[in-house]
């Protein structure tokens, strides 16, 4: 016979140490490689010349994938830990505590054996498909991607995502590229943090024109704004980045194809 109990019930003296028990945080190398993979497509797309781009894109587009797996684990696997070790909590407290006095009798299996954490967290389900509800802004370009990739002027579906894509100016089920003030192509789009529309930060400075408080510029819109309440509208920075690229695709292929009439 063993001279120790197969388990006991959790020892008041031993909780800190479970709670000192985790997992490792990776969140910050989640939200690195996710930057990295943004930072990748904006260099694959800043020079129209380069090859296989459309390639290149599903591959980047496939490893967002994956990595959105290893994070779900990840976030899983913690969330899984903490239930277990609550519920060892519980169900150490069903059973007679440890002491000199019950000691031989959690020895020789007079008190039955209370389950221990790793049974508990074994037989726990674990689900990789929670979504999350807080997603990050790199998250909400990266889902947004595939879908402005082949319409950079879509409406992209509700994902739950950082992006706000509602309230954005729509003509004919589209999204308007042109600022509503300056009448040019976006070039540092801010959105408003109150109404969610969207206009160039130069036509913005000049429409507040050193005024603390106005109407939204949009049409329509009567909302009070200040200068303050606008910050970058990364998604739409994105759209109009890679329709500047595909124009410039077209372009290249017109030329490639009118030399090719001449020969």
């Amino acid at each position: 016979m063993s001279s120790y109990p197969a388990s006991l019930p959790l020892h008041p003296h031993a909780r800190p140490l479970l709670h000192r028990i985790h997992t490792k945080d990776l969140s910050s190398v989640y939200e690195n490689a996710k930057r990295q993979l943004l930072e990748t497509f904006n260099l694959l797309i800043e020079d129209p010349r380069t090859e296989n781009v459309q390639d290149h894109i599903g591959l980047l587009l496939r490893n967002y994938q994956q990595l959105q797996k290893f994070e779900a684990q990840s976030k899983s696997l913690a969330s899984s830990l903490q239930v277990s070790k609550n519920d060892y909590i519980t169900e150490s407290e069903k059973y007679e505590p440890i002491s000199l006095d019950t000691w031989d009798s959690h020895k020789n299996g007079s008190i039955p054996n209370p389950p221990t954490l790793f049974g508990i967290f074994e037989s726990s389900s674990i689900s990789n498909d929670e979504p999350s509800n807080q997603l990050s802004n790199d998250d909400g370009i990266l889902k947004a991607l595939p879908f402005i990739w082949r319409d950079p002027t879509c409406i992209i579906p509700d994902q739950n995502s950082a992006a706000a894509e509602d309230d954005l100016q729509i003509e004919g089920g589209k999204i308007e590229l042109i600022c509503p003030i300056t009448y040019k192509t976006f070039e540092n789009p801010m959105i408003s943090t109150k109404c969610s529309h969207v206009f160039d930060k130069e036509g913005l400075i000049i429409y507040f024109n050193d005024q603390d408080t106005r109407d939204c510029p949009q049409g329509g819109c009567s909302q009070k704004l200040k200068l303050t309440d606008f910050v970058p509208d990364l998604t739409m920075k994105l759209r109009c980045k890679i329709a500047k690229f595909q124009q410039h695709l077209q372009s290249s292929s017109s030329t490639n194809q009118q030399e090719l009439d001449i020969i």
